[in-house]
């Protein structure tokens, strides 16, 4: 971060973005870097910015969306509301754990890139494809899995529910839409270098990113649009 600050900093508009989910290592990282800065630009300096995951997640919501709120905290399904009010009221003697299912929808049928591409939902022809090391459903049981997780969309519809990869979709269908309105609401959101922490789930955002395996180390650059849900995250270039 410093070394592209030292490099890029002296041109217009230039802005980064740190993005962690401990909050202790995003204080580091904030420490380390606000360091080298003297205390006169600290208070104007607005490029150079230190989020956890829920509040980039929550300020482009708010930038995009002022007021509005979609995705009410109620309505969120995490693991434990899936398997209470649903999994093992529907299926009490499961073929497959109810842990293995849930990481199958969020990790594969509406979290992997192929999902994104094909609208949010993973086909279910394209499940079997994924390959064994990949994905770790008992050999067999695609079929019943993927009948499981329509069932899931149906229940979560009729209880006007929601989950992570609906809200990330969401945010990224409503961020694409603002840049081809070019509204100033996507200019304010836009990063010229986003640095994650690969733990980290990350949504969309217009930006060249760095993948941090540590506060030291990057794997990975380029111009591009990332996305990830809770479990898994991948890449897609622009």
């Amino acid at each position: 971060m410093e070394r592209d600050r030292q490099v890029l900093g002296h041109k217009h508009g230039f802005s980064q973005l740190f993005v962690a989910r401990s909050n202790r290592l995003r204080n580091y990282v904030k420490k380390l870097m606000l360091g080298e800065i003297n205390s006169a630009e600290k208070t104007r300096d607005k490029s150079l910015v230190f989020n956890l995951y829920e509040e980039l997640v929550h300020n482009i919501e708010q930038a995009l969306h002022p007021g509005e709120r979609k995705f009410h905290p109620k309505g969120r399904i995490k693991f434990a509301k899936f398997k209470d009010e649903f999994y093992s009221l529907n299926y009490p003697k499961g073929k497959v754990a109810a842990l293995t299912v849930w990481k199958m929808i969020r990790t594969f049928i509406k979290g992997s890139i192929e999902a994104f591409m094909e609208g949010g939902v993973l086909p279910k022809r394209n499940l079997s494809t994924l390959g064994k090391n990949r994905c770790k459903i008992p050999e067999g049981q695609e079929k019943h899995v993927y009948d499981i997780f329509l069932h899931y969309q149906q229940w979560r519809e009729d209880n006007g529910l929601w989950d992570d990869c609906d809200r990330i979709v969401a945010l990224i269908q409503s961020i694409v839409e603002a840049e081809s309105m070019c509204s100033p609401a996507f200019e304010e959101i836009k990063k010229n270098k986003i640095y994650v922490d690969v733990s980290n789930s990350v949504l969309c955002l217009p930006a060249q990113c760095m993948f941090c395996k540590s506060v030291a180390n990057a794997t990975s650059s380029g111009g591009a649009r990332l996305h990830a849900d809770r479990d898994s995250s991948f890449l897609q270039a622009r």
